[in-house]
């Protein structure tokens, strides 16, 4: 079902198969011509575009009232007529009886041949129904028959069902989210930072760990409008789609200066789409302004949250490189996790290095509160510079090895519960968490300098570091 919102500046000025929108009934039924239709087929016809097959019938409610079936009738009684419908309070209020019509209509003509319970007729006049309501200041529920969810064998359950998921029910595959902040430095960034070899060589690299058949999708935030607040990226009606079809996606992507700064908005947007059930979760976020508290309606601990509870991975490609007092390390340097440092010694085997990961400090002045989130969730956080193409061979080393690092953690729980659940505009999805999740505290003390212990369970305060003793 679509919904249209138009200016006021509108009102009077519109004419068209929905009607003018001007307050009046008596001439809703304008054709394009300017005239009053006879009858709903030369209404309908006069707005055809040219190259229609063959003109529009009307629907003939006499008919639908003979030959729909008896279950159909009962779901559509349900819904408009019987005093105990998920509607009756609105009853009073917003007549049921051209909805009760479409029901039985789109409920006939449009039953799915599928093995969904829900019939997707009928509860889109359901929709359509608590839409005319919630207009009225009537919000109502979608009815618990319009909700089922497709478990990974094809098989359908209600809403409210529990599924639990163990070991090789599991599937090993990865839904893998790009979080892109929509500003100048992220412009043209499907060449000045790689990123069409960097999914290309993300799924290699995933297939070689026997995880496949792996779904990517792309957010974007923070530039101009539409891209002010988080959007997902959505071409030929797709959310999500394997790796050779990524790159329109971020070509979609208008890149501005904006204003909204609010990362952790997006990173909660971006765990709000329709995952499979039981796939892992990957978000890689690539943002250009400091992740600093002050731009975030959300505080730290409620994120980290989330992310633990759903299992989600956060890996952060800055827009910065991360600097020593050596430059030589600095040019060997590509990111780290909570335990271990990256360079390009791990582009064959990432190994890590723990000894080199002890001498960097979380790089709080430019990553904020956004690196630990990143390591927090088991995840990493990688010098983004390093994939602009000024030089080839060690921005594909780079590559390597980063997707090496993502692909490590991209493999889906052993342990999962399910739930069938759904959004009251009837879309249905499969909601999966751990078993067991670590707790927002679950930290490695014996690896973590006492500051940068202090800097993840207290994120907002700046700590004045103390300067290590011997560096690299």
């Amino acid at each position: 079902m679509c919904s249209f919102d138009l200016n006021g500046w509108y009102f009077g000025k519109t004419a068209g198969i929905l009607g003018t929108m001007n307050n009046e009934v008596f001439d809703d039924y304008l054709t394009s011509d300017h005239k009053f239709a006879a009858s709903q087929e030369q209404f309908i016809n006069s707005w055809t575009l040219p190259g229609c097959e063959a003109d529009v019938r009307a629907t003939n409610h006499t008919h639908n009232f003979l030959s729909v079936s008896n279950e159909l009738s009962q779901l559509c009684d349900s819904f408009f007529r019987q005093k105990h419908s998920y509607f009756a309070s609105c009853f009073p209020i917003v007549d049921t009886t051209p909805f009760y019509e479409m029901c039985l209509d789109l409920g006939h003509h449009l039953d799915s041949k599928s093995n969904d319970p829900s019939n997707k007729g009928a509860c889109t006049s359901a929709l359509a129904y608590m839409e005319a309501c919630h207009l009225e200041d009537m919000p109502l529920r979608v009815p618990d028959s319009c909700i089922h969810c497709r478990l990974i064998n094809g098989s359908y359950v209600p809403e409210g069902t529990f599924v639990p998921m163990k070991e090789n029910e599991i599937p090993q595959t990865t839904d893998v989210v790009f979080i892109v902040e929509a500003k100048l430095c992220n412009q043209n960034i499907t060449t000045s930072k790689s990123i069409v070899a960097m999914v290309q060589t993300l799924h290699k690299e995933l297939q070689e760990l026997n995880i496949t058949d792996n779904r990517y999708s792309v957010m974007a935030f923070g530039g101009m409008s539409p891209f002010d607040k988080p959007r997902s990226v959505i071409v030929n009606d797709n959310v999500f789609v394997s790796h050779e079809y990524i790159e329109p996606f971020f070509n979609h992507i208008a890149m501005a200066s904006g204003t909204n700064d609010d990362i952790f908005d997006a990173i909660i947007a971006a765990s709000k789409l329709v995952f499979r059930p039981g796939a892992s979760k990957t978000f890689i976020l690539m943002p250009c302004t400091k992740c600093s508290s002050s731009s975030m309606k959300m505080d730290y601990s409620s994120v980290l949250q989330l992310l633990l509870e759903n299992g989600i991975k956060l890996h952060i490609l800055t827009d910065h490189d991360i600097e020593f007092d050596k430059s030589r390390v600095s040019r060997m340097f590509f990111g780290m996790d909570s335990s271990k440092a990256y360079t390009k010694k791990d582009l064959k085997d990432l190994a890590g290095d723990v000894e080199l990961r002890k001498q960097i400090r979380l790089p709080k002045a430019t990553l904020g509160n956004c690196a630990a989130l990143a390591l927090e969730t088991n995840g990493s956080v990688f010098s983004g510079r390093k994939l602009r193409p000024e030089r080839r061979n060690p921005t594909k080393k780079f590559i390597t090895v980063f997707t090496k690092r993502v692909a490590s953690t991209a493999v889906s729980t052993s342990c999962q519960t399910c739930e069938c659940t759904g959004h009251n505009t009837g879309v249905s999805y499969m909601l999966c968490l751990p078993c067991t999740y670590p707790s927002a505290f679950s930290l490695d003390h014996e690896r973590m300098s006492e500051d940068e212990l202090l800097s993840v369970l207290q994120p907002d305060h700046d700590w004045d570091w103390e300067e290590d003793d011997e560096l690299l």
